[in-house]
């Protein structure tokens, strides 16, 4: 029995890809539901947009300061991500009450 298993952590498959370069070709796939979004609700989801980004930006930069003692790495583009389905999903909650 000379089968060996070797175990690693993910990704186990390499690519050239970075996390910031996939991050921000979301955001750009999700621009034109930004934009119907703007359309069908004005300038309100321009806001709750706004305020749900900024809010996930700068959670993310508070929690990996302060509690996980790392150097912050909001420039990946997760945080906006997060933010902007974030709005997505409050919009016509926000908009309606």
């Amino acid at each position: 029995m000379n089968n060996i298993l070797n175990v690693s952590p993910s990704p186990h498959q390499q690519s050239p890809e970075t996390t910031r370069k996939l991050m921000y070709g979301v955001v750009i796939a999700l621009l034109p539901a930004l934009a119907a979004s703007v359309y069908y609700f004005g300038t309100g989801a321009i806001i709750v947009t706004l305020t749900s980004v900024l809010s996930c930006v700068a959670a993310e930069y508070l929690i990996q300061r302060f509690i996980l003692k790392v150097k912050p790495s909001i420039s990946d583009g997760s945080a906006v991500v997060t933010g902007l389905l974030l709005a997505f999903m409050c919009l016509p909650i926000c908009l309606f009450i």
